[in-house]
């Protein structure tokens, strides 16, 4: 079977799916949502667009797919408590989120850059007072925003992240946890090409022994009630798995 890497992610959330109990999940790269997404769409059925008063048109659509709120993912652990090690799972929920914060900072600061451009490329193509006017006093502030999350990132990826991921070391070595749990950690697994679909989710089958491991050294009984799958895309609006 053909292999991939993700990294592992203690209490993932989004802006759409908040925490919810004890979750770990092993990100995987977002590509595979435009690797696989665009072949799992044209496999919808197609549906009449309908007109007024659910009239039939001539024209047909399929429903919309999206990646997962929380990206391409192998749910590990969904919702069990652990029975071992609750402290250092906490710290490693600690680590990734302040790892989050300095990811969304950056990707802040990249999206008002790109404006930037556009803004900049408007500006130079105005020739109205008014425009011009509004332009040049939007430009510098939104080139401060993006220096101060920039900054903020950076502050965050140089210091809060290595003090946290320490925090998770110490503790982890203190109980015996294996360093390779460690939040961010790479973690390489097989998965069947073929994907499966229940018509609202769609996924890769998995085998991963270590991620089996995890679960273990948790606490966790190490057969999951779901088997480990990777979810690639869902149908816009559906929770996540």
């Amino acid at each position: 079977m053909p292999s991939a890497v993700g990294h592992l992610r203690y209490g993932p959330s989004s802006v759409s799916v908040p925490r919810k109990g004890y979750w770990l999940v092993l990100e995987c790269d977002r590509d595979w949502f435009h690797w696989h997404g665009s072949a799992a769409q044209r496999s919808l059925p197609p549906q009449f667009i309908c007109g007024p008063g659910d009239t039939p048109k001539m024209g047909i659509t399929r429903p919309t797919l999206c990646p997962p709120a929380w990206g391409p993912h192998i749910s590990i652990v969904r919702g069990e408590r652990p029975k071992n090690h609750t402290p250092v799972w906490d710290l490693a929920v600690r680590a990734g989120d302040v790892r989050d914060q300095a990811v969304s900072r950056r990707e802040a600061a990249r999206a008002i850059r790109e404006k930037l451009v556009h803004l900049q490329a408007a500006l130079d193509n105005t020739v109205k007072p008014k425009a011009r006017q509004e332009l040049e006093a939007t430009i510098p502030a939104l080139l401060r925003q993006a220096n101060g999350l920039e900054t903020d990132s950076r502050r965050t990826f140089q210091r809060d992240l290595p003090a946290a991921q320490a925090n998770w070391r110490q503790a982890a070595t203190s109980a015996g946890v294996p360093h390779w749990l460690a939040p961010g950690v790479p973690i390489e697994f097989e998965y069947d090409p073929v994907p499966r679909t229940s018509g609202h989710h769609w996924w890769f089958m998995v085998t991963c022994e270590a991620l089996l491991d995890l679960r273990e050294v948790y606490g966790i009984r190490r057969a999951p009630r779901v088997p480990l799958h990777l979810t690639f895309a869902v149908h816009e609006g559906v929770p996540e798995d």
